[in-house]
């Protein structure tokens, strides 16, 4: 018999936690909170069109921060966060949209 142990598996580098992706990803929804809590009723069009394109930004980036971790629940996540964040974006620019048309 031989007595030496096997050897040990090579250690695989640790990934960084992922919470710039969350961040990034839940920024535009606490924006959104934020912007329907203190707009009593009269938001900018321009606003509406920059916090949609801030969305968007968001959205890709978080998304692909999640997807470059290349694991199930991360890529099921970046999946969500991509969907969430491109309602919010539909949202802010069908705002936009509204505020545009509206009579006064």
């Amino acid at each position: 018999m031989n007595d030496t142990p096997p050897p040990l598996p090579s250690a695989t580098p640790a990934q960084p936690a992922p919470f710039l992706a969350l961040g990034l990803g839940f920024l535009p929804s606490a924006i959104a909170l934020l912007l329907i809590t203190f707009s009593r009723g009269d938001v900018d069009t321009g606003l509406l069109v920059l916090m949609g394109l801030v969305s968007l930004v968001c959205c890709f980036a978080s998304s692909f921060l999640l997807f470059k971790r290349k694991t199930n629940r991360a890529i099921f996540c970046g999946v969500l966060l991509m969907l969430l964040n491109g309602f919010i974006s539909l949202a802010f620019g069908c705002g936009a949209v509204f505020n545009a048309n509206s009579i006064h």
